[in-house]
């Protein structure tokens, strides 16, 4: 066998190695190839990442559920905090109106 041919030869066989391993060849093959392997591997611990983190706020958000049904202190507080409402012994600061003291 010729230097020259048997060059040639692992050069189509490197070549078709990688169309196999980019994932050109999907059709052919049914193989996604080992880029999109690491693609979707990467996707997934994301994805697993972020089903942790809802996790937790779900937890959270069912603390937070509890104790607004069962303590009448902290209801009065979230009332508080998104009505705007005051407590009888709060001193409110008005900031919005700064040029009226010029």
């Amino acid at each position: 066998m010729k230097k020259s041919s048997y060059y040639r030869l692992w050069f189509i066989v490197f070549g078709f190695w990688f169309l196999f391993l980019s994932g050109v060849l999907t059709q052919l093959t049914g193989s996604p190839g080992v880029l999109q392997l690491m693609r979707l591997k990467h996707l997934k611990v994301q994805r697993e990442k972020q089903i942790v983190d809802l996790k937790n706020d779900i937890q959270r958000l069912e603390y937070d559920a509890k104790r607004l049904e069962k303590n009448s202190v902290v209801q009065e507080q979230e009332i508080r905090r998104v009505l705007g409402y005051a407590a009888k012994d709060e001193i409110i600061f008005d900031f919005s109106s700064v040029d009226q003291l010029h």
